[in-house]
C-alpha cells in the first residue's frame, strides 16, 4: 500500500515488487532523464510485476504543469494558476494525458483542486482560481482527460487547502473554515472531479475544525471516513499526501504517521523518502498483526484499490 520512488532499474523498488504487492510507484524529478528512460522504467516495472505474478502497480507522477510538474519538458506547459480559462487547461491536460500514457504513466497524484483566497493564499502560485465553481470546471475537465486514457487521479487536498494559514510542506497548517464552509467552498472542486470519474483522491495534511485542529486530515477519521466515505459517498482510493511533509515529520516519525494515517481511513501512504518506506511497511504490519489496524480496514482499504485498478483496465 506504499507509494515509492525509483531512480533506475536496480532500484531496491523492483527487487521488493518482485516478492510484494505494491500498491504503486512515482517517479518525481530525481529519477527523469528524459522520455525514452522514463518508458523504459515503467516498462521494466511492468515486467517485474508479470514475471512474478503481483498485481500491476499504479505508476505514479506529479504533472500540476509549468515549475509544478515532476518531469520537466513534458505537458502541460503550464501552472494551472497561469491558465486563463477552462478550455486551455482542458487541451494541456489532454496532452499530458496522452504523452504520461505512452510513456507508461498510468497515474497522477494531482490536479491540484484547491480553492485559492483572495488576496491570496499558501498555494496562490498554482490554484486555478478562487472562485469554487471555476476550480470545479479546471478539475473536472482534467480529470476527464486523464480518465479518456484510462488513468488514475488524485485530486488534491482534500477537504481543501487554499485558505490554510502555511503549506503543509513548510509546517503545521491550519484551515479556520467550519465544515459547512468547507462545503461551500473548498469541498465544491472535489466533488466535480469525483463526478467526472476520479478513481482516487489525495488527502492533504491540514488541521481543521472537525479535530480541533489537533489531527491532520490525513489522520482523521472524521474527515476520511465520515465526511468523504460517508457524506460524499467515496468509494475509490484515499491517497495520503507525502508523509514526508513538514507538517507531519515537525511532530512525528513517518512510520507512526503511516499506521494512523490507515487506521483512520487511508488507503495508501505517499512515502517520497526510500529510507523511511520499510520502516513504514514494518510498521503498519505489525499493527495489524497487534489488532491496532482492525483487518476489515485493511480488507477494505486493499478491496477499493483493486476495484478502482479494474475499472481503469489496470487488472481484469
Amino acid at each position: 500500500m506504499f507509494s515509492r520512488n525509483v531512480n533506475g532499474t536496480n532500484a531496491p523498488v523492483f527487487s521488493e515488487l518482485a516478492q510484494r504487492d505494491l500498491g504503486g510507484i512515482v517517479f518525481l524529478a530525481d529519477n527523469y532523464t528524459g522520455p525514452q528512460q522514463l518508458a523504459g522504467l515503467t516498462a521494466f516495472a511492468r515486467q517485474v510485476a508479470r514475471r512474478h505474478k503481483r498485481v500491476p502497480p499504479w505508476l505514479f507522477t506529479i504533472q500540476d504543469g509549468g515549475e509544478f510538474s515532476e518531469l520537466a519538458g513534458l505537458p502541460p506547459a503550464d501552472a494551472p494558476s497561469a491558465i486563463s480559462d477552462v478550455q486551455r487547461a482542458a487541451a494541456e491536460a489532454g496532452q499530458a494525458a496522452r504523452s504520461l500514457h505512452q510513456l507508461g504513466i498510468n497515474g497522477v497524484l494531482g490536479p491540484e483542486a484547491d480553492v485559492d483566497t483572495d488576496p491570496g493564499g499558501p498555494y496562490t502560485r498554482i490554484a486555478f482560481s478562487n472562485d469554487p465553481d471555476e476550480v470545479a470546471q479546471f478539475a473536472a475537465a482534467t480529470v476527464r482527460a486523464y480518465v479518456r486514457q484510462h488513468m488514475f487521479t488524485a485530486p488534491k487536498h482534500f477537504p481543501g487547502l487554499g485558505a490554510a494559514d502555511n503549506p503543509t510542506s513548510d509546517g503545521s497548517a491550519t484551515v479556520g473554515l467550519s465544515l459547512d464552509a468547507l462545503a461551500t467552498r473548498d469541498l465544491v472542486p472535489f466533488k466535480a472531479a469525483l463526478d467526472a470519474g476520479s478513481q482516487g483522491v489525495l488527502i492533504g495534511h491540514g488541521l481543521y475544525t472537525s479535530d480541533n485542529f489537533a489531527t491532520p486530515a490525513s489522520q482523521s477519521t472524521a474527515l476520511m471516513h465520515d465526511l468523504l466515505r460517508t457524506n460524499m459517498r467515496f468509494t475509490g482510493v484515499a491517497v495520503t499526501d507525502d508523509l514526508e511533509a513538514s507538517a507531519i515529520t515537525d511532530t512525528q516519525s513517518v512510520p507512526s504517521a503511516a499506521v494512523a494515517s490507515i487506521e483512520a481511513g487511508a488507503d495508501m501512504v505517499y512515502i517520497s523518502d526510500p529510507a523511511d518506506q520499510e520502516a513504514a511497511y514494518q510498521a503498519v504490519l505489525n499493527a495489524a498483526k497487534s489488532g491496532q489496524i482492525p483487518g476489515s480496514r485493511l480488507d477494505a482499504a486493499v478491496l477499493h484499490i483493486l476495484a478502482a485498478k479494474e475499472k481503469l483496465r489496470l487488472i481484469s
